[in-house]
């Protein structure tokens, strides 16, 4: 299984229409770091977007800001990847909107040329 197959380049405006397909979000502004459900978001400053991550347990849209122009891709897990989840602690003043105390990772990995396991790829999953 090639990771390479598992993440594709979407345009900004295909990507700005799939937001609302995930349940989580994380967008880091120029001002601000905003860790959300999805549905609590209203309006996206586009102006002051840095790079979002709309996630869910399925898939991951990343969107991020390369050289002044945003870009954007997305990754579909397939069902045989191997993965451990990894739940991590929110700083209180990002868990506050939900209640909620850590986001969990997922890190899947496949052997390299040596047969040693090793993580191929990260990605956020949900928040808890």
């Amino acid at each position: 299984m090639s990771f390479d197959n598992c993440i594709r380049k979407i345009s900004i405006d295909e990507a700005k229409k799939k937001i609302t397909n995930y349940d989580y979000i994380v967008i880091y502004e120029i001002s601000n770091l905003i860790v959300d459900s999805v549905s609590n978001i209203s309006e996206i400053n586009w102006d002051e977007c840095i790079e979002i991550y709309a996630f869910n347990d399925k898939s991951q849209l990343h969107i991020f800001n390369d050289e002044s122009e945003l870009k954007a891709s997305v990754f579909c897990e397939d069902s045989d990847m191997k993965y451990y989840d990894k739940p991590c602690n929110l700083k209180s003043k990002f868990a506050k909107p939900f209640s909620k105390k850590s986001i969990i990772e997922r890190k899947y990995f496949e052997p390299d040329e040596d047969g040693q396991m090793c993580v191929k790829y990260t990605r956020l999953i949900e928040i808890r």
